[in-house]
């Protein structure tokens, strides 16, 4: 009888894994070591596009279901607050007031509680934008806008802007009012200021 010598293979290492096990049930150990199935990290990525979707379609029904003129209001925003940022830092603010006032069509002022009611949905609408947006705007060229917008549905609204002293600095805020009251802003924040008669824009150079 012939002597047959079995020489022993390299020791078996867990990645050295038999091709059935590799191509197991879901759950079964993958060779880098880790415990999750490709199924489940095909799983994974299909949820969150599931949920991407559902928060997209969600903001979708939310706009929709916005009346006209907040759609109108949010969708103006976006592309005028970055032309305000240009148009305050090429030409300055007097020019810039005095453009957007000779660009106000003739329109019937509504009822007092007609615009009470639609300017704070507009100024939500006008802050909305601005923090969607790309560009980040500030106060004055929020109210800026929203002073605009408004002129333009016949509600004649007020740019304020006050100053206050704080840590040795003159600082600026600037907001709208419609009949005293504070329409883009946090009334307790705004009180801070003490808002400027007449003419205010020699402040301009200090808003934040």
């Amino acid at each position: 009888m012939r002597n047959t010598t079995i020489v022993p293979g390299p020791a078996r290492t867990d990645n050295d894994q038999p091709l059935s096990r590799l191509n197991g049930p879901i759950g079964s150990r993958l060779p880098c070591g880790g415990r999750l199935s490709i199924m489940n990290c095909l799983g994974r990525r299909t949820s969150c596009r599931r949920s991407r979707l559902v928060i997209i379609v969600r903001k979708l029904r939310s706009f929709l279901a916005l009346s006209g003129e907040e759609r109108w209001t949010f969708l103006i925003s976006l592309l005028l607050l970055p032309a305000l940022a240009v148009a305050l830092q090429r030409i300055g603010m007097r020019r810039t007031r005095s453009w957007l006032e000779h660009h106000v069509p003739p329109v019937a002022a509504p009822s007092a509680s007609d615009a009470a009611t639609r300017a704070p949905r507009m100024a939500r609408m006008v802050n909305a934008a601005a923090r969607r947006s790309p560009y980040k705007a500030n106060c004055l060229k929020r109210s800026l806008a929203l002073w605009w917008l408004l002129r333009r549905r016949g509600i004649d609204s007020e740019l304020r802007i006050g100053v206050r002293k704080k840590d040795n600095a003159l600082q600026a805020h600037a907001w709208i009012e419609l009949g005293g009251v504070v329409l883009n802003d946090s009334l307790n924040y705004v009180r801070t200021f003490t808002p400027f008669a007449g003419d205010v824009m020699s402040v301009y150079r200090f808003l934040d």
